[in-house]
């Protein structure tokens, strides 16, 4: 079998095939044959480089998309000539010639086929730390346990009929839904063609080596349970529309949810399950039990009428006084000193909901890891305000769960989880959109999640229906499928050294507090700009909350880190405030951003002395921030030891992304059997901007150092100037010095 490379770049393309012109012009019959004739081709070579078992992952994906796309052209064009068709056509056009440059390339021994493992279906993927892990095997038979990246599609019939062509283009993740109404449509009635149907469909995933993640759907409460329940039938906000502590329709609910998660039990493809879809909770006064559970969550946080009126400034002569918060909207939530009590009362009611959930699965399926797939509900006071507290919710889940895109909220969710991170809804396209989609955009975003610490990604939505219902989704749209695709293959294949760059010790730590974020509007803004201009700066960093504060645990979670940050954090709770200085004590600086740190208590009441003095980055909005920020940080000895910086000016450049972790002599890197014979540096650079960049990669005393590509498909020669396109991702290696090697360590 001829050798296949784990590394390396894409080869010299061919020239576009006739399909630019306007937008028009891709309905024609001459274009449509054009292309499918190059389509053909396509197929031909990589059928024939198969049977020599040269054909790599990247090229069977790249065909079969090609195929599959060819069969929607004449539809597209004519539904959607001048929107979706038009981009559709560009797409594959550019998609085909590259492909069929590249494996013209590996025919004539040119290029090498670029390999990326497969997990070894009969295996689960199991937590190791904070990733996943297990037995994978690469094209030549070779099998090793190691860091796995999971990434398919949502859900569901469309996955279903489709997922021998979705396997044959790499996913081994996807999504069905357990389906209240359809599973039990009448009381006393079950409907096991269902269930039985749900097993099939699983397992010939699980055949072809995907997982699946089954959404348990709570929210979905057949409309006979209303009918014979008329009370039940109330609206909490989002999709959750039933009293949650009412003890009967939880038994009713627990009953369903046992049966159901227990008849999948053995279905070994059957990996997760997600406990609630996107949980939102604005209407909290339409449920029943809210006075009630109220008014105990405050009589066991403060004891007596007269400490309650101490604390919220009122004049309460019993508990029977106290009454709900109103239905909230932007604003309403920043004076009342009880607001407070109000969020952490709803954060704990809904986290004890869904740990309830999850002791449900549990009870049927003790092996299924569970988790939840979360909103980013935690940056401004409408939203923490909703009961949606991470830290509580992610506690008692088996694995980290969001429902996002990118971000600070992935830092926070694996910060404050240390799991492994799943998007089970994974949003890159707008639901029902026709805009065009930049190109570099879904591979830019993907990268980025996995470096932030995403585990698994199941990428909404997949599939068509004559309603067109999700029109602009993946199955409408080549290029973004092909980013996305070849991106995951791409995370397969280098996800050791993903975990690597994630795992580099963490120099600084910010705090995210609830309480800053119900009160202050600077701090969720100055919390995002802190974090990225650490990622500008190359300065590996944890986020700690309010909680871990408390209970001494940011000297444990990160034992490594020098300084822990405060960015608008102007409100907080007493209990955090006591525990600062241990923070000092245990050798960590304070950094604090913006005035007025720690001005108030969690009820907003004037703080008469701060005894700590921390050191301030005065004026956050000035041009300067990041700049301010470094020469903090330099003060307190926090520096990278590699800098991807303008050639001219030898600043960071602003909007490029960058992590790097060293490798140690002797250490094997990118699945070769090779060791490292010197020292080397793992480097990642991301652009965030639309513009091009250059730049290059220096040491601490400014030596420009020599950087090879890894993440394309065909090696280049190693180079030390670095172009950077618009949404750009490099990754490769540097020839570090060993004072950076062993000051990385």
């Amino acid at each position: 079998m001829h050798g296949f490379r784990h590394g390396g770049s894409l080869c010299a393309l061919v020239g576009l095939v006739c399909v630019v012109g306007c937008a028009a012009a891709w309905a024609q019959t001459t274009t449509q044959e054009g292309l499918a004739g190059a389509v053909e081709q396509l197929s031909g070579l990589a059928e024939k480089l198969e049977t020599e078992g040269r054909l790599d992952p990247y090229g069977r994906m790249r065909v079969a998309l090609a195929a599959r796309f060819m069969d929607y052209f004449k539809e597209d064009a004519e539904k959607h000539p001048d929107t979706l068709g038009a981009y559709a056509a560009r797409d594959l056009a550019r998609i085909v010639a590259e492909e069929s440059g590249r494996l013209k390339a590996i025919e004539n021994g040119r290029a090498a086929p670029v390999d990326s493992p497969r997990r070894v279906a009969s295996e689960l993927p199991r937590i190791v730390r904070e990733h996943l892990a297990q037995k994978v095997q690469w094209s030549d038979g070779r099998q090793e346990d190691r860091p796995v990246f999971l990434f398919g599609f949502g859900h569901d019939t469309h996955v279903q009929n489709d997922i021998e062509l979705l396997a044959q283009m790499g996913i081994n993740y996807c999504q069905a839904q357990l389906w209240w109404p359809g599973i039990v449509p009448a009381e006393g009635q079950w409907n096991q063609a269902w269930i039985d149907n749900m097993r099939r469909s699983i397992g010939r995933a699980g055949e072809l080596g995907v997982l699946t993640d089954v959404i348990v759907s709570p929210h979905y409460m057949p409309g006979w349970a209303f009918e014979a329940n008329p009370r039940w039938r109330i609206q909490l906000g989002g999709f959750l529309g039933w009293p949650i502590n009412d003890p009967k329709p939880r038994a009713l609910m627990a009953g369903w949810i046992e049966r159901a998660v227990r008849e999948l039990a053995d279905t070994k493809a059957f990996w997760s399950a997600c406990l609630i879809n996107e949980p939102s909770f604005f209407f909290w006064t339409a449920d029943p039990d809210t006075k009630r559970l109220w008014r105990s969550f405050l009589i066991s946080r403060h004891g007596t009428v007269e400490k309650l009126n101490e604390r919220w400034g009122t004049e309460y002569k019993d508990w029977s006084e106290t009454s709900v918060y109103s239905n909230p909207n932007e604003d309403n939530y920043i004076d009342p000193p009880g607001s407070y009590d109000w969020m952490r009362f709803n954060d704990e009611r809904i986290a004890s909901f869904i740990e309830w959930l999850g002791e449900r699965v549990h009870a049927a399926a003790p092996d299924k890891l569970t988790h939840a797939k979360l909103l980013t509900r935690s940056f401004r006071p409408y939203d923490v305000m909703q009961g949606i507290d991470p830290e509580l919710i992610q506690r008692t889940a088996d694995l980290a769960g969001t429902d996002d895109g990118a971000g600070p909220s992935y830092f926070l969710f694996k910060s404050i989880a240390a799991k492994p991170l799943v998007n089970s809804e994974h949003h890159f396209l707008g639901d029902g959109s026709t805009n065009d989609q930049p190109q570099g955009k879904v591979r830019r975003d993907l990268w980025l999640a996995a470096l932030y610490g995403l585990d698994a990604s199941i990428a909404w939505i997949w599939g068509r229906d004559s309603r067109e219902y999700f029109v602009g989704n993946w199955s409408y749209r080549p290029g973004p499928t092909e980013e996305y695709l070849r991106t995951g293959l791409d995370l397969m294949r280098l996800m050791p050294e993903i975990v690597a760059l994630r795992e580099a010790p963490v120099r600084a730590t910010i705090l995210y507090s609830r309480t800053s974020v119900l009160r202050d509007s600077d701090h969720a803004d100055l919390l995002t700009r802190t974090a990225s201009a650490l990622l500008e700066m190359n300065i590996p960093f944890g986020i700690v909350t309010e909680q871990m504060l408390s209970a001494g645990q940011v000297q444990k979670r990160h034992p490594s880190a020098s300084v822990l940050i405060l960015p608008g954090v102007a409100h907080l709770p007493q209990d955090a405030m006591d525990a600062l200085p241990w923070v000092q004590r245990a050798g960590k600086s304070l950094i604090t951003i913006g005035p007025d740190f720690a001005k108030f208590d969690a009820y907003h009441h004037p703080r008469k002395d701060v005894s700590i003095s921390p050191l301030n980055v005065a004026d956050p909005n000035a041009p300067a921030f990041t700049d301010r920020l470094r020469n903090a940080l330099q003060q307190r000895e926090v520096t990278s030891p590699i800098r991807f910086v303008d050639p001219e000016t030898q600043k960071n450049l602003s909007g490029v992304i960058v992590r790097t972790a060293p490798i140690k002599r002797g250490h094997s890197t990118f699945s070769k059997r090779e060791k490292v014979e010197c020292p080397l540096f793992l480097v990642t650079a991301v652009n965030v901007t639309d513009r091009p960049v250059r730049g290059v990669w220096t040491d601490h005393e400014g030596t420009v150092l020599t950087f090879e590509d890894q993440l394309n498909l065909q090696p280049g020669e190693p180079v030390t100037a670095v172009r950077l396109a618009e949404r750009g991702v490099i990754f490769g290696l540097l020839a570090g010095s060993p004072w950076a090697v062993s000051s990385g360590e």
